[in-house]
């Protein structure tokens, strides 16, 4: 990760967790130079994504500079391949050499146009990007309001079925079943599986009630957190028990520092439901 300022505090603090620590460098440079791409070994680079800077208060001048660094990338690195994040849409024509290009007007048009579609969609998404802990609903007046906060801090996980606590026990059962039992007995929302043994893998939102659940198939999931962070209690499973009770007590305090999104599904589930 290279940038020509500073990491902000919270930044830092992200980077110095183990889970990040040996993962990501940070190198203070400029994408122009030639010393500083060199430093960060771009040319051995297999790829090489452009955010822009949220704290521009110019989205024009942000966009130029993105497409400057860009191209300073192509031709110090011609075979890296680029994956850019710009604001305006009419800026795209800049890199059409580039894999990917995001633009974010286009995202928030497409977003408003599915919400026509999909009404929530935009709701879905709003609360998927921002950090919740579920708990901002518990002072709030109405009861709708109270509903609205205790599931924000909903996210979306995925494991693979024959290693889950929550799922193995749906090996050979059909997915509506799976969904409404798992709800149910841990208060998690089932809502697509990923079929790697399929001659065309791919990711299936809602499959249906024909469809039966395999070892090998990976369950994507709504949760306050992945299963794998909660308090279950091994003798309800073994019992069976799916009363609310018992469903309130496998759902454990969370760590607020686990916040973690599968931003890749999330533009899946979006594209797939076009």
């Amino acid at each position: 990760m290279m940038s020509s300022e500073e990491l902000d505090d919270n930044m830092q603090f992200i980077l110095k967790d183990p889970k990040w620590a040996n993962r990501v460098l940070y190198i203070r440079g400029s994408a122009l130079k030639d010393i500083d791409l060199k430093r960060c070994r771009i040319n051995e680079a297999e790829a090489c994504f452009f955010l822009i800077n949220k704290n521009c208060g110019d989205v024009e001048k942000a966009d130029q500079h993105t497409v400057l660094r860009s191209w300073a990338v192509k031709d110090f690195a011609p075979n890296c391949s680029q994956y850019i994040q710009l604001y305006k849409a009419s800026n795209k024509i800049h890199v059409k050499f580039a894999e990917h290009v995001i633009s974010e007007d286009e995202f928030k048009f497409a977003l408003l146009a599915n919400n026509c579609l999909y009404p929530g969609l935009s709701t879905l998404v709003t609360l998927i990007l921002h950090t919740s802990r579920g708990q901002e609903g518990s002072w709030a007046p109405e009861a709708w309001q109270q509903v609205y906060g205790r599931h924000s801090g909903n996210e979306i996980y995925h494991i693979q079925l024959g290693r889950s606590i929550f799922f193995r026990e749906y090996e050979g059962k059909k997915f509506t079943y799976a969904s409404v039992d798992a709800h149910n007995k841990y208060g998690v929302n089932l809502i697509a599986v990923f079929d790697s043994t399929a001659g065309e893998a791919k990711l299936q939102l809602n499959p249906g009630p024909d469809y039966t659940m395999k070892a090998s198939d990976y369950c994507f999931y709504m949760s306050l957190s992945r299963e794998e962070n909660m308090k279950i209690s091994p003798s309800d499973l073994d019992e069976g028990n799916s009363t609310s009770d018992t469903r309130n007590k496998n759902i454990g305090t969370l760590d607020p520092h686990i916040v973690i999104f599968n931003i890749g599904f999330l533009l899946m589930l979006v594209l797939y439901r076009n």
